[in-house]
């Protein structure tokens, strides 16, 4: 996949409920690109909105997620780097997902 895949994947994704299809092909996007997930949090309002959305609604425990969560309550919003670190972390859990699955 190219760069132009996740423009179009931005175009489409419902941020607030992004679909399984939607992540699987977000992974493969950014993985067959090389493309750093910062990049994409200029300029792509849905993936923006996606990864805050994912913030608000985490339910583990791992510290960095957790205080990305409060940021995102207190503020309203993340910063260009919170995002970007949020985003990797909800690709991470995307692949594990699709690893228990078999997709991969």
């Amino acid at each position: 996949m190219k760069l132009t895949d996740i423009e179009q994947i931005n175009a489409r994704i419902d941020p607030i409920h992004p679909s399984d299809d939607d992540l699987t092909a977000l992974v493969r996007a950014f993985d067959g690109a090389k493309a750093n997930p910062a990049f994409f949090m200029y300029g792509t309002d849905r993936l923006r909105s996606m990864v805050e959305q994912y913030a608000r609604m985490y339910r583990g425990s791992f510290a960095f997620m957790v205080a990305m969560q409060e940021a995102v309550r207190a503020e309203g919003k993340l910063t260009h780097k919170q995002a970007s670190g949020v985003m990797n972390c909800l690709l991470a859990d995307h692949k594990r997902k699709m690893r228990r699955v078999g997709d991969e």
